[in-house]
């Protein structure tokens, strides 16, 4: 388990994190390509009126957190397709927050006609003021 400073981010610790934000991107990647390779149609629902979520965002989704927990445990992740982890330490001073969308895009993911689609994963760094 990797540990981080509170502020400010030394180079070690950037190079950490970037290391942990390709290897859960790899893992994503990984299942997204079995899925857009497979030829057969895949069951997706649609999410409030904002566009399919597929069996794919949910298993790339998973593959990431499960890569982003095991360095950071205690870090808060808001996921576009399953919500939040960890969220009451999100609202803490002082905390990392991981934002995740599995597959942006999933629209054209789910029509396979084009490829404009990808991986997103931000993270950010908040403090809060307490008055």
């Amino acid at each position: 388990m990797a540990t981080i400073s509170s502020t400010p981010l030394s180079d070690m610790e950037l190079n950490r994190l970037t290391q942990i934000v390709n290897k859960a991107a790899d893992a994503a990647a990984e299942v997204v390509r079995k899925y857009y390779s497979n030829a057969a149609r895949f069951q997706f629902r649609e999410k409030d009126g904002d566009g399919p979520v597929t069996c794919a965002d949910v298993e790339a989704e998973q593959a990431i957190v499960s890569v982003i927990l095991e360095e950071f445990p205690s870090h808060s992740i808001y996921r576009e397709e399953t919500g939040w982890h960890n969220r009451d330490n999100a609202l803490l001073p002082d905390q990392f927050i991981w934002v995740l969308d599995p597959i942006d895009g999933t629209s054209n993911f789910v029509g396979k006609d084009n490829c404009a689609f990808g991986i997103l994963i931000g993270w950010g760094y908040g403090k809060r003021n307490h008055h």
